[in-house]
């Protein structure tokens, strides 16, 4: 009897374990973290971690956009062709982007389901301006019923949403030459070398123990940084610092 017995609660084990698994479909990008620069393009793929079970009818997912690290107006989304008809104008994934988030939306074409596990890419610029640091990356379901899949059941609750790290690098400005003195115009001439197109707060001391803003300075398309102080001849000392 035990040998007839543990074979078949063996198989029940089974058959419970893999009932279990197929209730979860992670979603989530492909890789666990991004680094980039300023103005860099980053292309995050997401993913089913499975194939869905009985594929795939309609979709709405959404990205929400760390705050001030993308450019929401060079934010673009391409979902696969088994999910979007793009070519054929037929069933086009809709695709909204606001200062917050962007967000893709469709159905299978023509009713097909989708068995994939890869689902869509989506390209952001990174902003000009973002500080450095690490950024999560999350996934969002903006309403109810925003996945079905082919048998028109709503999936939502199987969906494990994943995330990720966008890490952002941004190099110091340096010095790239040697500050003048105008002895005649009084005046104080600085050169750096910074990120294309990123801003910078100038500022000045006396004695290096208290700051003053003195301007936003920009960084031309070569990186380069300059600044003449005109009242330099009006200060016995000055000291001058960038502040990214």
């Amino acid at each position: 009897m035990k040998k007839t017995l543990y074979p078949i609660a063996f198989a029940a084990t089974l058959l419970i374990h893999s009932v279990l698994a197929a209730e979860e479909i992670p979603l989530g990008f492909e890789q666990a973290e991004y680094v980039a620069g300023p103005g860099d393009v980053v292309t995050l793929r997401v993913d089913f971690g499975t194939p869905v079970p009985n594929g795939l009818d309609v979709y709405t997912l959404r990205l929400p956009y760390p705050s001030g690290a993308f450019d929401p107006a060079a934010t673009t989304i391409s979902v696969v062709p088994e999910l979007d008809n793009d070519l054929f104008e037929e069933n086009p994934a809709e695709r909204s982007f606001t200062a917050d988030y962007a967000e893709v939306s469709g159905a299978a074409p023509l009713g097909d389901p989708y068995f994939g596990t890869t689902f869509l890419e989506i390209a952001v610029t990174i902003d000009m301006n973002t500080p450095a640091g690490a950024f999560p990356l999350t996934l969002a379901l903006p309403g109810e019923n925003s996945f079905v899949d082919g048998d028109l059941n709503a999936i939502d609750d199987d969906l494990i949403l994943g995330s990720a790290t966008l890490v952002i690098e941004v190099p110091p400005p340096s010095l790239s030459e040697t500050p003048e003195f105008d002895s005649e115009a009084g005046t104080f001439t600085l050169a750096f070398s910074g990120v294309p197109g990123r801003s910078y707060l100038l500022e000045v001391s006396n004695d290096l123990e208290d700051w003053d803003e003195l301007t936003t300075l920009t960084a031309a398309p070569s990186g380069l940084v300059t600044f003449t102080d005109s009242t330099a001849s009006t200060h016995p000392r000055r000291f001058y610092r960038l502040v990214d």
